[in-house]
């Protein structure tokens, strides 16, 4: 739009004194523009304007209002971690970034990691938190609606799209994971970020139960309980396997430890025996909780035992050959029998 000096009265027909027409039609080309790039449709123009009169003046008001309300609107057409944003619909896109510029687009794909963003070809800025940190991971969503806003003295100085808090947070990006056997955690599997707060839960194995015919013997103890909130990382996870159980007057085999790299653990129960059984317990969690012992055999008055319980779960039962993880094996006497302690548990909540 051409800055058009105000003119000056009395000037008759030179440049500072006439409106000419290339002024009066770019004027409202520009007026003109402003409305339909909106998406509103201008009046047909009257065959006589001075006998059909604009039913529609407040065009200008309705377009000020959608611009204000709806903000500008992007897709995405780069990779994950690399956005490239273009307009959408029919509105003319800024030609320069600005600080308070705002977006709202959808990204076709979820970051990993530390991202940029290039929108509407001014150049690629990082996209950054609205503490303006660097993005770690999971914070763009593919195929949900994020929003940022432009700040040149983000990043120090060097200009960044920070994002809104209600756009960072990923509600999308919550659930469990269930581990019954020994491997390393991958947080990456499960889309979780490196770094982000995760609750870790863990259960020891249980021991297995020992038992001779109508003299003595026992229920193996449970294992062991702990939980912690850890930084998500690539960590190996240890799973207690269940105790074996034994006859004869020997004792049952003690369950094995579960632990979560060598941050925490889960203690495995000791097998029955005899005497008292020790129950497993939490090491170096936040929470940490023991077992229970097995029930003792007491001769032909008492010919049978139950398993130590875990925390959270039950005892092992006599025929049960699936025991709740970490309870202890049962025995019994009479015939004897015994049965193995149940292997031990690990649950990432994030």
């Amino acid at each position: 739009m051409w800055d058009i000096p105000s003119k000056v009265a009395n000037s008759g027909a030179t440049i500072a004194g006439k409106h000419l027409h290339s002024e009066f039609n770019n004027r409202q080309e520009e007026l003109e523009k402003f409305i339909t790039h909106v998406g509103i449709a201008l009046t047909s123009y009257p065959a006589d304007p001075n006998t059909t009169p604009d039913t529609n003046e407040e065009m200008m008001a309705e377009a000020a209002s959608r611009a204000a309300s709806l903000g500008i609107y992007a897709t995405d057409s780069g990779a994950a971690d690399a956005y490239v944003l273009s307009i959408s619909g029919s509105v003319v896109a800024p030609k320069a970034l600005v600080t308070g510029l705002r977006v709202r687009w959808k990204p076709d794909n979820t970051n990993t990691t530390s991202s940029t963003v290039n929108v509407f070809g001014l150049g690629a800025k990082a996209v950054r938190t609205y503490e303006d940190e660097d993005l770690s991971g999971g914070e763009l969503i593919a195929d949900r609606e994020t929003s940022m806003t432009y700040d040149a003295s983000a990043n120090s100085a060097s200009g960044a799209w920070v994002l809104d808090p209600w756009a960072q947070v990923n509600d999308d990006n919550h659930g469990f994971v269930t581990i019954t056997s020994s491997t390393t955690f991958n947080p990456a599997t499960y889309g979780i970020p490196t770094g982000k707060n995760i609750l870790v839960m863990l259960w020891g194995g249980g021991g297995g139960g020992s038992s001779i015919q109508s003299s003595y013997g026992a229920g193996g103890a449970a294992g062991g309980f702990a939980a912690k909130i850890t930084p998500a990382a690539s960590i190996s996870v240890t799973i207690g396997a269940g105790g074996a159980g034994n006859n004869f007057g020997v004792s049952g085999a003690a369950g094995g430890t579960t632990s979560w790299g060598g941050v925490f653990s889960a203690i495995g129960g000791s097998g029955g025996a005899a005497g008292p059984t020790a129950a497993g317990y939490g090491l170096g969690g936040d929470i940490n909780m023991s077992g229970t012992q097995g029930e003792d055999i007491l001769g032909p008055s008492t010919p049978t035992a139950r398993g130590g319980a875990a925390p959270f779960f039950g005892h092992g039962l006599l025929n049960v050959t699936s025991f709740p993880y970490g309870s202890g094996g049962a025995a019994e006497s009479a015939t004897p029998t015994v049965y193995a302690g149940a292997p031990g548990l690990c649950v990432v909540i994030y």
